[in-house]
C-alpha cells in the first residue's frame, strides 16, 4: 500500500477546519474499509499517511499549531509548516522594510 503524504495545505483556514480531510480518511470500522468490503473487493491501493499544514499569516499559527495536534493524535504524520504567504507580506512588514526588500540592489 502507497502512502500518500500532503506536503502543501492550507485546510485548517476552511470553514470546517480539519473535518473534510479527516472525514475522508477511511477508518477500520468504515464502509471504504477493506475489513468491512465484500473479501472479493480490492484492498485501497492508498493511505493517508499525514500532512505539512502551512500556515499563511501569524494570526493563523494557533490554528497551524491544533491542527498538527490533532494529526498527531490520529497517529498521523504531521509538520507545522510557520511562515507568511506572499499575499499578507505587506501587512506584516514595515514601510521601511519592504522599501529596504524590495527596491535596494546588492
Amino acid at each position: 500500500k502507497m502512502k500518500l503524504f500532503d506536503c502543501h495545505n492550507h485546510i485548517h483556514l476552511g470553514s470546517r477546519g480539519l473535518s473534510p480531510l479527516l472525514e475522508s480518511i477511511p477508518t477500520p470500522l468504515s464502509p471504504a474499509s477493506p475489513a468491512v468490503k465484500k473479501e472479493s473487493a480490492a484492498p485501497p491501493q492508498f493511505a493517508f499517511a499525514g500532512a505539512a499544514i502551512m500556515s499563511t499569516h501569524p494570526r493563523d499559527y494557533p490554528q497551524v499549531d491544533s491542527a498538527v495536534s490533532e494529526l498527531r493524535q490520529r497517529d498521523f504524520w504531521a509538520v507545522p509548516c510557520f511562515g507568511i504567504h506572499p499575499w499578507f507580506l505587506s501587512e506584516v512588514l514595515t514601510e521601511s522594510q519592504h522599501f529596504t526588500n524590495h527596491h535596494c540592489t546588492t
